[in-house]
């Protein structure tokens, strides 16, 4: 917030405040507050170097486990594997280094918004300075088309208006004065000042510099900016409790193996060869690839509905959103002002239900508000169409205008303006004169209080009628009825007067006829209403932030199905009134927070996350750049500035709501497709782990060599496990509630299946191998049965894991061509193995007879089975709960 309420303070009070006049500071006094204030330059903070940055991707579990791994198995000779883990780790890296690279440009853009040069009055005379070295003081002169250096009290303006949408959001030029303004104004509707970095769009001013640097309001939020740390995300802190989770496993069933073969006569060395590849063995090597994999594949199909993921270890993020904290503009609003109500003496309608044929008195209302307006049509380049330019309010008209078959170059040809009074804020209309046939006409449109109290009489049945003071009560009763409701009211009314008549005085406005009124506003998109009851159903929930009024607020929420909350519409001011922990304790009695500010938005994301809520936020504006990088999933706007998608997570480029939903269910369904993936490798790293285990403890030859488990991990495993990263989403998905935050990847149905049915089954394998050695002894024959039985598994249950939900019995198991694709291939490549001689001496197999394939098929059946089955348990107990 401002040091000061400058908008509160008369000029002569800022002048003696700054020891500065109207002709400015001297070039002395400037020198001395420079050194005071310091330069005109947002905060810098030194980057650290490349080299610091890749080095930092290193950290973390699962990249520890995977280099020992690395290193174990180059130690061990086996390079092969040793390279693609360390291709895995690498590519990993890579893409931390260049999210973390790129993620403070945020900041780098704000600095776009601070102009080269400023144009100030020093000792009386015009100068042209750098920015960087405007003072408090100084004094602003403002043209149409600069870029404001520093913010500033407004001390004399001429039709001065300012696009403040980089700051506050608010797409309407504001329109600026020079007067005093109660202390207690937003920063919004403080109209007395200029910001730094918002642009003069019309007329000109003057301004004395009152704050620079890091206290202007760029400045504070680019410090928000700063002092919001980058968070590791929900998927990046499982995916360590994952790894420490492995680690554990491993070095437990490591020791306690080691331990055992000690005592049981084998020799140190060789014991320790042995659970060193058993530790290998058991790290799912392929697992940061496949996640890779998902993400990426998971961001392509987002892309095609309409959403860019910019930072990739977000995307599964989005599956978890709980809350959608959005803007109205151009999200739940179509972004652009249209006349939705007409309403005259002899018909009122809204837009959607308008009569096929119009009366001639709402013929004559536009005809006289597109007479008194400023905007016009001109002709688009490519499709040959038509663009009306000009304010939002104008172009709103006008194009309601052309919608129902008035020609603006026909009426200007046939009224032609000849005098104007422009639109003034302070006044809240405009006028203009025209020809109109043997008479002239005076049109005047604006606020309906102002154009009421200049009226007298009203046109009924094209003549004037005299307006009583209940008819005058019903006009403003019906305007302010509108405004509840959101729309922007505009009166339009009329006087006839001599063809003497060649100008307007300012004084002789009175005796108009009311001609009706006409509601705008920005209209509420098609789906909106739609798309937030899906997410409702879908377990989101979606909360208002805007800057917008209070009563705007509330009318789009009602019309969009956004429920206030036990505690109502709340406003900035009350945010501010409100302690943190009030806010906690309130926030979920909350949808709808009117008049905000940037501070506020990072206070209701924090509120909301400290409640376990998973939070999205939208925004296009660089107010929004802190909120955005604060909440877990920050969604930028397409439409938006630069400063907001460098902040940002995802950039909407059809700026719709729905595509918000569109990219949940992309996350979920990365994350669902992760759980498979994961239970796919570590079935058979658990697997692996069993059959060596049992081998140790029973002092049997190994029922895997080391070669046989590379093989399986990368080759007959890995196409069935790309695959499976490629499933489609599970029906209704969107229908189920979001996975709560920290929700583990590895959770209770999915360690049953890797570990309980694992246990079972392997054993039954394992027995397979005993009684093979103990029948004819013939080793490499076992050993071959082991190698082929573990892989025909892997290659059958993962049609078993394509849903985690439902039965394959209930599904098309065949759905996903490239699983059938995957595991065609790993059959092809597994067999080739035994069938070929110089790769069956090279893994050190024997030939199989075709009882040792039933045989084989037989037990992956079992384990296919046995999976269904606790599939069908945990949906059966979810059923009941």
């Amino acid at each position: 917030m401002d040091e000061f309420a400058w908008h509160a303070i008369e000029k002569a009070e800022i002048f003696k405040r700054f020891n500065t006049s109207a002709n400015g500071l001297s070039f002395e006094s400037a020198k001395k507050l420079i050194l005071e204030h310091g330069r005109n330059e947002l905060p810098k903070e030194k980057r650290a170097p490349w080299f610091f940055v890749f080095a930092r991707q290193l950290r973390g579990p699962l990249i520890a486990v995977l280099l020992f791994a690395s290193a174990i198995s180059a130690a061990l000779k086996e390079f092969a594997d040793a390279v693609i883990i360390l291709i895995a780790v690498l590519l990993n890296t890579v893409l931390g280094f260049f999210q973390e690279f790129k993620a403070d440009k945020a900041l780098e853009k704000l600095r776009s918004y601070i102009v080269e040069n400023a144009l100030v009055r020093r000792d009386g005379s015009e100068q042209l300075i750098p920015a960087s070295v405007v003072v408090p003081g100084d004094i602003l002169l403002l043209r149409l088309g600069d870029r404001v250096a520093a913010d500033a009290r407004v001390i004399f303006c001429s039709g001065m208006q300012t696009n403040e949408m980089p700051l506050t959001g608010e797409s309407m030029p504001v329109e600026k004065t020079d007067k005093v303004l109660p202390a207690g104004q937003l920063l919004a509707e403080r109209a007395n000042m200029v910001y730094a970095g918002t642009a003069i769009v019309a007329g000109t001013g003057e301004a004395v510099v009152v704050a620079t640097g890091a206290k202007t309001q760029f400045g504070q939020i680019a410090t928000l900016v700063k002092q919001v740390k980058d968070e590791r995300t929900p998927l990046q802190k499982q995916l360590d409790k994952l790894a420490v989770f492995i680690s554990v496993v491993v070095v437990c069933v490591a020791v306690i193996l080691f331990v055992i073969g000690i005592a049981l006569g084998r020799s140190v060395y060789e014991m320790f060869l042995l659970v060193t590849a058993l530790s290998v063995a058991a790290v799912p090597e392929g697992l940061l690839i496949a996640i890779t994999f998902i993400l990426a594949i998971g961001a392509q199909r987002i892309l095609k509905r309409k959403a860019v993921i910019r930072r990739l270890v977000a995307a599964e993020t989005l599956g978890s959103v709980s809350v959608i904290c959005t803007d109205k503009t151009g999200t739940i609003t179509e972004g652009k002002m249209k006349t939705e109500y007409f309403s005259n003496s002899e018909e009122s309608f809204w837009v959607k239900d308008a009569p096929k044929e119009i009366s001639s008195a709402t013929r004559f209302m536009l005809e006289a508000a597109l007479l008194c307006n400023d905007a016009f049509v001109k002709e688009a380049q490519e499709d040959h169409g038509i663009e009306f330019v000009g304010s939002p309010t104008e172009t709103a008209l006008l194009e309601s205008g052309y919608e129902f078959g008035v020609s603006l170059p026909d009426l200007h040809r046939r009224h032609a303006r000849i005098f104007e009074i422009p639109f003034d804020s302070a006044r809240k209309y405009m006028v203009t004169l025209h020809e109109w046939d043997s008479e002239r006409i005076m049109i005047i449109k604006g606020a309906p209080e102002i154009v009421f109290g200049k009226c007298d009489s009203v046109f009924s049945n094209s003549a004037a009628q005299p307006l009583t003071e209940e008819t005058r009560k019903k006009l403003i009763s019906e305007s302010g009825d509108l405004a509840d409701k959101g729309l922007r009211v505009m009166a339009v009314a009329c006087r006839f007067v001599s063809k003497s008549v060649n100008s307007i005085v300012l004084d002789d406005l009175s005796g108009f006829a009311s001609i009706g009124i006409f509601g705008i506003r920005d209209p509420l998109r098609a789906e909106a209403r739609e798309t937030i009851a899906l997410a409702e159903s879908a377990g989101i929930r979606t909360v208002l932030v805007t800057g917008d009024h209070p009563k705007t607020a509330l009318a789009i929420s009602t019309e969009a199905g956004i429920r206030a909350g036990l505690a109502g519409l709340i406003t900035g001011p009350e945010l501010d009134s409100m302690t943190d922990d009030e806010l906690r304790n309130k926030i979920q009695d909350i949808s709808v927070f009117a008049r905000v500010e940037p501070r506020h938005k990072i206070r209701i994301v924090e509120a909301w996350q400290n409640h376990g809520q998973v939070v999205a936020m939208t925004g296009d504006g660089v107010n929004d750049a802190p909120a955005l990088k604060k909440a877990d999933i920050g969604i930028a706007l397409g439409s938006g500035t630069d400063v907001a998608k460098e902040a940002s997570d995802i950039v909407l480029l059809d700026n719709n709501l729905k595509t918000i939903l569109a990219a949940a269910e992309g996350g979920r369904t990365m994350f669902d497709n992760m759980r498979k993936v994961i239970a796919y490798l570590l079935i058979d790293s658990f697997s692996e782990i069993v059959l060596i285990a049992g081998s140790i403890l029973m002092r049997l030859p190994l029922p895997l060599l080391p070669i046989h488990i590379l093989w399986i991990n990368i080759v007959t495993d890995g196409f069935p496990g790309l695959a499976l990263t490629l499933e489609p989403s599970e029906p209704n998905i969107m229908g189920m509630p979001p996975r709560k935050k920290g929700e583990a990847l590895l959770d209770g149905q999915l360690k049953i299946l890797i570990f309980l049915i694992g246990i079972i089954t392997d054993l039954a394998l394992f027995g397979l191998f005993l009684y093979l050695l103990s029948s004819n002894g013939d080793e490499a024959h076992a050993r071959t049965v082991v190698f082929m039985g573990l892989a025909i598994d892997s290659l059958i249950y993962a049609f078993a894991l394509k849903s985690l939900r439902r039965s394959i019995f209930r599904m098309n198991p065949f759905s996903n061509p490239w699983l059938v694709a995957g595991v065609a291939a790993g059959f092809g490549l597994q067999l080739l193995t035994v069938t070929v001689p110089f790769m069956r001496d090279l893994f050190k197999l024997a030939p199989l007879v075709p009882f040792d394939f039933v045989l084989l098929v037989l037990m992956a059946l079992i384990k296919f089975s046995a999976i269904e089955i606790t599939k069908e348990f945990f949906l059966y107990s979810k059923k009941t709960v």
